[in-house]
Formats: structure tokens, C-alpha cells, sequence
């Protein structure tokens, strides 16, 4: 736990910094982004340790996605209708189960802490997720790459 609370706070003194900076020089001013790339950057502190399988990333990251994905899963049975009773309970909570147990545990079974999440190579990939994500949200070329570096920042 006391490596979580580490990477946590450097992570937010280093996106309290980074926020500051950005507004300061006028990249990014407004006060919706800047409390999402605070978020973005200080959540990226800690992705590093998602492959502790005991760890609070594990379960805050791995939980968090289950419930979107059985939120996406909901949402499309509720939006296409007519389903039957089965499919509109058990689509979300096949999708939770699956999500949880089958692909975290493939997660910790092919992860062990301390290796591939804590490489230059794996802050990249993150960091380029990142930028396309925001490219796909149409966000714009100089906002992407604020993300994109953010996140990078905060991974490191």
C-alpha cells in the first residue's frame, strides 16, 4: 500500500505542476481539461504497478474498466431493442464476469510485478493510447499531444 500512496502523490505534485505550467503559458485554459489531464496524469502514476496482482492500481484500473465495459454491454441491449429478459440481465453480467475473471486473471497470470509495465517501451505505448484516444474524441493535434505527454509524464 505504501508504494501506491508513493506513486500517487508524486504523481499529483508532478500534474499540479504540469497544470499550472499549461495554464500559465496558455497551452490549455480551460479549467474542464486541466481537471482532466490533472486526473489523467496523476492516474498514469500509478499504472506502472496494474501488474501487482495484490495492489490497489490492480484492482482500481481492472474494476473500473469491468464496469464500463458491462456499463458499454448494458447499454447496448437497452438501445437495441426488443431483447428478451435473459439477454438484457445476463449480456452485462456475463460481459462483468468476463472481464474480471477470465481476462484479470490472464492479466496476472502473464504480468508479474516489476517487469514489462515498468519499461520506456510500455510509458510509449500508454502515452500513444493516449494521443489516439483524444485524436478519436477530436480533440485536436496540440491537445492529443498534451494528453499524450501528460500521461507519459505521470507514467514515468
Amino acid at each position: 500500500m505504501a508504494s501506491f500512496r508513493e506513486h500517487i502523490t508524486v504523481g499529483a505534485l508532478i500534474a499540479a505542476v504540469g497544470v499550472v505550467l499549461l495554464y500559465f503559458y496558455a497551452i490549455v485554459t480551460d479549467p474542464f481539461l486541466l481537471v482532466i489531464l490533472f486526473a489523467v496524469t496523476a492516474i498514469a502514476s500509478f499504472l506502472p504497478d496494474l501488474d501487482s496482482d495484490t495492489g490497489v492500481p490492480f484492482y482500481l484500473i481492472f474494476g473500473t474498466f469491468t464496469l464500463v465495459c458491462s456499463g458499454v454491454a448494458l447499454y447496448y441491449v437497452l438501445t437495441h431493442p426488443p431483447q428478451p429478459l435473459y439477454i438484457l440481465i445476463g449480456a452485462p453480467t456475463a460481459t462483468f464476469f468476463v472481464v474480471w475473471f477470465v481476462c484479470g486473471e490472464m492479466f496476472k497470470r502473464f504480468t508479474r510485478h516489476r517487469g514489462m509495465l515498468h519499461s520506456l517501451p510500455a510509458m510509449a505505448i500508454v502515452g500513444l493510447l493516449v494521443y489516439l484516444a483524444a485524436k478519436y474524441l477530436e480533440q485536436g493535434e496540440t491537445l492529443s499531444l498534451v494528453f499524450a505527454v501528460a500521461t507519459a509524464v505521470g507514467y514515468v
